[in-house]
């Protein structure tokens, strides 16, 4: 922080001799030793640490598995909450807490959820907000034959005094953690009382009830789940659940994602596109023109997409009342064609001279206002320049950046930028009828591979869009073509790449942290030739690291390719909508192999759905064996079992035939 970082230099200068030994549990820079004030502070940079993923293969952490739920309500954001989440940085006001946490519909959600999955869960810790939705959850729950219960603070504690009532409940509190460490409860619900000091290794699954926009508070809540197995987590507890619940918020917040507890592994940006702000940007766009009447885009659609992104990393005093907090962010900053040269003058100039107030954590919005509107009007034009009305917003965070960091924020390339050119889909449906036309961008719309969907949100708008491009065209067409449209190509990533594959030590990390196995088809070191994999591709930006990198064996490693980015260290897809089913190739020589036939079943389901979403496959290779003529899927929560189910006809077909399994009469499948 600001006064402890003067403090330490000023110690410094005074005491030239002076030695300094830092010591944190998470570092906000592991992999910039020498940038940024740390490495001014401490100029030996980092002398020892102890990576996390050391610690989750001698199992001392638990690997965290992500689980995102989206609950069904919908938050309207108002300008002046928008404000106070996004350029404040401060979390959710306690009316609108209050209002979440009643809401019967969300609880009612939350516990569905559970009960669904009660035993792929375990022992789970709920974290919730207010004693009445604390009340509501463990009354519900208890009916439905749950072990529950939960601590507080001593409203409604047995006492005539403050200090009476708080003894009574602390010790109420204290019986109830200790049954839930001896397994006598299912589940714990808390009103923040176990995000620090509590130590419960055992538990399986954290329930995380609500978006926050704290990373210190989201960081304590999932500590709660990481101990492993050599640190009390009990026996072959690898994986801790982090279950979110979100709500459809229409406005973008960024939400707290510092997942790692802040410590930063020098993972690969690119697999994390902010696909938000892109979205965002695209729709405002197309709702001002519609507004404005206009009929067509003034401009090549892939002007309106980014080339790539600044991001950007400060420290934000957000502290309200009496209490003192300050939150690192990590941000991006969208940067266009037409703007990259003007926010690379004022990098270079900003690094040359910046007032030295940029460097403090806490600004007034007024000075961050005024001050930024100044290089604003210097090096922009804001009629040319400010799409989607956060010009101003982004030159906040790159100053802040640098005034912190002293150096220049990383920029990252949108590598797949030139496979969403709207103009080229135009250009081809346009000799189609109106009917075809509609029907192809249903097709387009829904292509797992691409990211329209994720532009949009909705067909309509996607639709409204390839309109406009079209008559943009026809315009073009019957008017003749406007050389000053032309778009030049695509910048260049800066970024310097790492060696494309990982040393044979790395290797052998990544093999271990992964059991020894294909995280695809399931297949043993002994019976495969396992690989690593990048699981983003390095052909698309992806790292050389060790959490950038998946056991595959041979074979499914050459069936995701090159520029597939499935990540099988998921067990829940991502994919929003089914894709077709399409049968792999078998080797002839493993149809001799049980254990290679069950594998390569295994893995056309799994590549079905993008993720690792078979938790068990139940076969026999016996005659006389339950399994042998009726094969039984069972798929990991968060993978729908209706989408294999509508394409059995050919799954039945790839095992009859490509699997040369012709006794199987039929696949039952369904979820855990």
């Amino acid at each position: 922080a600001y006064g402890c970082r003067n403090l330490l230099l000023e110690l410094k200068k005074m005491i030239p001799k002076l030695w300094l030994l830092g010591l944190t549990a998470t570092p906000t820079y592991t992999d910039k030793t020498r940038r940024g004030w740390l490495g001014v502070i401490f100029e030996q940079g980092i002398i020892h640490e102890t990576k996390k993923d050391e610690l989750q293969m001698l199992n001392i952490l638990a690997r965290e598995n992500y689980i995102s739920k989206k609950t069904p309500v919908e938050m309207e954001v108002d300008d002046a909450l928008y404000d106070r989440l996004v350029r404040q940085h401060k979390d959710l006001p306690e009316s609108l807490i209050e209002i979440l946490a009643e809401n019967s519909v969300r609880n009612d959600f939350i516990i569905q959820d559970y009960l669904a999955n009660r035993q792929f869960y375990g022992k789970t810790i709920m974290f919730v907000d207010r004693w009445v939705q604390c009340r509501y959850l463990m009354d519900k729950l208890i009916k439905n034959g749950v072990r529950a219960d939960s601590v507080f603070t001593f409203s409604g504690s047995r006492g005539d005094t403050p200090e009476e009532r708080n003894h009574n409940r602390n010790e109420e509190n204290k019986r109830i953690i200790d049954r839930f460490k001896n397994n006598e409860l299912d589940v714990l619900i808390n009103i923040k009382m176990l995000t620090e000091g509590t130590d419960i290794p055992n538990t399986r699954t954290v329930f995380i009830t609500r978006d926050t926009t704290s990373s210190i508070l989201l960081t304590q809540m999932i500590g709660r789940a990481l101990r492993g197995e050599k640190a009390g987590g009990g026996l072959e507890k690898k994986e801790a659940h982090i279950v979110f619940f979100s709500d459809n918020w229409k406005r973008m917040i960024n939400w707290a994602t510092n997942l790692d507890g802040g410590i930063d592994e020098g993972k690969s940006f690119t697999s994390r596109y902010p696909i938000e702000l892109i979205s965002i940007a695209l729709v405002d766009r197309l709702v001002s023109q519609m507004d404005s009447g206009a009929v067509f885009q003034e401009h090549p659609f892939l002007e309106y997409i980014p080339i790539g992104w600044y991001q950007v990393e400060f420290v934000m005093d957000v502290s309200e009342g009496t209490t003192e907090e300050m939150q690192g962010f990590k941000e991006y900053v969208l940067i266009y064609e037409h703007t990259r040269d003007k926010f690379d003058r004022l990098i270079k100039d900003s690094l040359k001279e910046l007032a030295p107030e940029w460097s403090q954590e806490k600004l007034a919005d007024d000075w961050l206002q005024n001050h930024a509107d100044s290089f604003v009007r210097k090096y922009f034009n804001t009629s040319e320049d400010d799409l989607g009305n956060s010009l101003t917003d982004s030159v906040i965070k790159i100053l802040r950046h640098i005034g912190q960091n002293q150096e220049r924020p990383e920029y990252i390339s949108f590598d797949i930028r030139d496979q969403h050119d709207l103009d080229k889909v135009a250009e081809e449906l346009m000799p189609l009828t109106t009917f075809e036309c509609i029907q192809q961008l249903k097709v387009i719309f829904n292509d797992p591979q691409k990211r329209w969907r994720d532009f949009f949100k909705t067909f309509d708008r996607f639709r409204t869009a390839a309109q406009a491009s079209m008559a943009r065209l026809a315009e073009i067409q019957a008017n003749g073509y406007d050389e000053n449209l032309v778009i030049p190509m695509q910048v260049a990533s800066t970024v310097e790449r790492p060696d494309r594959e990982l040393s044979n030590e790395e290797k052998a990390l990544v093999f271990q942290r992964d059991n020894n196995k294909c995280l695809c088809c399931g297949l043993p070191k002994a019976e495969a030739r396992l690989q690593a994999d990048h699981i983003t591709p390095y052909a698309n930006g992806g790292q050389t690291t060790i959490d950038n990198s998946q056991t595959l064996c041979k074979v499914c490693n050459n069936r995701k390719g090159n520029h597939r980015i499935i990540d099988f260290r998921k067990t829940a897809t991502e994919l929003r909508l089914p894709r077709q089913f399409e049968p792999l190739a078998v080797e002839y020589r493993h149809l001799y192999d049980f254990n290679k036939i069950r594998a390569a079943a295994i893995r056309v389901i799994n590549f079905f759905y993008s993720c690792n979403a078979v938790y068990e496959l139940r076969t026999n290779e016996r005659k006389n064996g339950t399994y042998y003529s009726h094969w039984d899927v069972i798929l990991n929560p968060g993978n729908d079992p209706v989408w294999l189910l509508n394409e059995m006809d050919a799954l039945l077909k790839y095992v009859r035939e490509d699997l040369i399994q012709d006794q199987i009469e039929n696949i039952e499948v369904r979820s855990l």
